[in-house]
């Protein structure tokens, strides 16, 4: 903030620079989710404007990553049960879905923008097309396209021989789970 009584601090993304009557007031912390520059201007009745300070703030789509457990935002729901008995997961339990088909797991994922993402799964006992069928937890990683905003990413079973246990989604760069509808 300025510590000028009266000043408005008012920004702007990109390449416009903002004026006295032009921008956003700023009123805290600015969230930046991909390489941002930051342009910013004080003003106040009387005084001389500030100059317009510049700032890009760089941030890596391949870092990071949100990672979602059961019981944690992004993870909606799954149609059979979070257990516990087989060991070697990662958070509270693992999703442990019905075996029928048309059963799954949703996550919902929120992306700063539409881009290609990768989506990670760390999964055991698979029996379906998707994931091979195995007694350790391994990772399966599939490219996609999310939309800007939120997502709703689901693994289904396509038949009644049983579907992998689900330890978490991993989601690369910049995406994160959000609360479900």
């Amino acid at each position: 903030m300025t510590s000028t009584s009266g000043a408005t601090i008012r920004y702007t993304t990109g390449s416009t620079n903002p004026t006295c009557s032009t921008g956003t007031v700023f009123g805290g912390p600015v969230a930046v989710a991909s390489t941002t520059t930051l342009r910013a201007i004080a003003c106040a009745s009387g005084m001389t404007d500030s100059a317009v300070t510049t700032g890009t703030y760089t941030i890596s789509a391949s870092a990071g990553g949100s990672t979602i457990q059961e019981n944690t935002a992004g993870f909606c729901r799954v149609e059979g049960s979070i257990s516990t008995s087989d060991a070697g997961y990662t958070g509270a339990g693992y999703a442990n879905i019905s075996n029928s088909s048309g059963k799954g797991v949703n996550w919902s994922v929120s992306a700063p923008s539409a881009g290609t993402f990768t989506l990670t799964f760390r999964y055991e006992n698979g029996a379906s097309s998707v994931v091979t069928t195995g007694a350790t937890w391994t990772t399966v990683s599939f490219t996609v396209t999310l939309n800007a905003g939120v997502n709703t990413i689901r693994l289904e079973a396509t038949s009644n021989g049983g579907f992998a246990n689900v330890d978490y989604l991993q989601v690369s760069g910049n995406a994160v789970g959000v609360a479900c509808n």
